[in-house]
């Protein structure tokens, strides 16, 4: 596995003692929503203290990778964060905030309208922070068993303003923009990995939030993204598709979805009706409409990976 750089001292976004209040008055029954939205707002905002920017250097991938790491706090208090909500707080309008908090956070994942000089390597670090929040917040929701508030962000427009004005764009969109300079650093150390941000991803999934719980995650936006496609939306790239295999049998919303009722609560994630809709997506790959979950040097089958041919088996 590759080395992942950690950085022990550094700090997590937002306001400590305003984000400990939350989890103390959640823990009490008591949430108040201004709090959550005092937290979200101050991570949001604390975010620009990790900004960087490339003075041409060949190297800069380094410091890409260094500031992952410093990041990796922030993460681990967001997950924190995510976990609460959906434990306490599951309701409109906490849903409207954590959305509100995703869409803060696009505007560092691209140059200001008002910057005149920028490398688009600058931002790599956001992208790859946002797209490991998005990504674990779903993890979370999934992991608890809040289909419908991952179906939520799943069906939600996300607002930013860019060089070209405010756009809207779905959560594949907005949040599965690659880290370019991981693969910039991939080749220049001759590391020759499938995918290096897989490899980060996977190393710093521990704790509450394991490996097979982002791969049970990337799989469903997946096929939630291939679904959009289909309806002439954007398809998720599925960036841990390397590791899908190798966790297969972990994917515990699909083993219990040969409930036919577990699958009732399930399908609201991919925007369906019935199993049978799952085959568009078999045939769309197959047909090549569809990108499948590989890069040609390995292959991964996604029927075969949501166990489809039990789905739906049982009452």
């Amino acid at each position: 596995m590759v080395e992942v750089v950690q950085a022990d001292t550094a700090t997590a976004i937002g306001d400590t003692a305003a984000f400990e209040r939350l989890l103390e008055l959640y823990r009490n029954g008591k949430p108040l929503r201004g709090v959550l939205s005092e937290v979200l707002d101050s991570c949001a905002t604390d975010l620009e203290r990790f900004r960087i920017a490339s003075a041409g250097e060949p190297d800069f991938d380094d410091r890409v990778v260094e500031s992952i790491g410093a990041l990796l706090p922030s993460r681990n208090r967001l997950i924190e964060l995510f976990g609460a909500v959906a434990r306490y707080d599951d309701t409109p309008e906490a849903r409207e905030l954590v959305q509100r908090f995703l869409e803060k956070l696009l505007p560092y994942m691209n140059a200001s309208p008002r910057a005149t000089s920028y490398n688009e390597l600058d931002f790599d670090n956001f992208r790859f922070f946002a797209h490991e929040t998005f990504l674990s917040l779903i993890a979370v929701l999934l992991q608890k068993e809040k289909f419908d508030f991952a179906a939520y962000l799943l069906n939600a427009r996300y607002y930013s303003e860019t060089r070209g004005g405010i756009i809207a764009e779905s959560f594949s969109a907005a949040f599965c923009d690659p880290a370019r300079a991981l693969l910039v650093r991939d080749s220049r150390l001759k590391l020759g990995r499938a995918s290096l941000q897989a490899d980060i991803l996977i190393e710093r999934a521990k704790g509450s939030l394991e490996p097979k719980h982002l791969i049970q995650a990337d799989l469903t936006l997946f096929i939630r993204g291939c679904f959009d496609r289909l309806r002439s939306g954007q398809q998720w790239m599925a960036l841990l598709s390397p590791f899908m295999s190798r966790y297969q049998t972990s994917c515990e919303i699909y083993a219990r979805s040969e409930s036919k009722n577990y699958f009732e609560r399930v399908k609201s994630l991919f925007a369906i009706k019935d199993k049978s809709e799952f085959q568009a997506v078999f045939d769309g790959i197959t047909e090549r409409r569809l990108a499948g979950l590989g890069n040609g040097y390995y292959f991964a089958s996604s029927r075969e990976l949501i166990g489809f041919d039990k789905i739906c088996t049982r009452p």
